[in-house]
């Protein structure tokens, strides 16, 4: 019980610790002449990262415009006549693909008529899927969409697909 009184003590302790600091705040104000309140601002809604800075809208436009500017003379680069005709230039080109757009379009996307046509001809109406380079993400959306019609298989890197029909 001696734990309970000593926390309702600290707790009157500090109710009146707290009033005599509403007093003089009131009395620093009439002082000063206008509120200036040491209460804690109000929380961000959203926590702001201490490492980055601040910028201002009118930075923030500047800095949009130039990577428009950045992103034109890119697209102008690889649309130009100039930028085909010469190799070094469709190297440049090149290097500014990223490697997972270009994982993304590894295979070629086909249509459902167009794979039951190559599952026809294939033995056992199976295919691999890396070796037929088709995009696997384009036959799982197949398969998924005709369950009684395609079976994916296969294990790991090596998927493949069957025609059950």
């Amino acid at each position: 019980m001696s734990n309970t009184i000593t926390s309702i003590d600290q707790l009157k302790r500090a109710i009146i610790v707290a009033e005599q600091i509403e007093k003089l705040q009131a009395e620093l104000n009439q002082i000063l002449g206008g509120n200036h309140s040491t209460a804690p601002a109000a929380t961000p809604t959203a926590v702001q990262d201490p490492r980055k800075g601040k910028r201002s809208p009118a930075v923030r436009a500047r800095m949009a415009a130039a990577q428009r500017a950045r992103w034109a003379k890119k697209q102008a680069a690889e649309t130009g006549p100039k930028a085909a005709a010469t190799p070094a230039a469709s190297a440049a080109t090149a290097t500014l693909v990223s490697p997972r757009t270009k994982k993304a379009a590894a295979g070629k996307s086909i249509p459902l008529s167009e794979l039951k046509v190559l599952l026809e001809k294939a033995p056992d109406k199976t295919l691999n899927v890396r070796r037929a380079g088709l995009q696997l993400a384009n036959l799982k959306t197949l398969a998924n969409a005709n369950p009684h019609l395609l079976k994916l298989g296969g294990k790991g890197a090596w998927p493949t697909i069957t025609m059950l029909k």
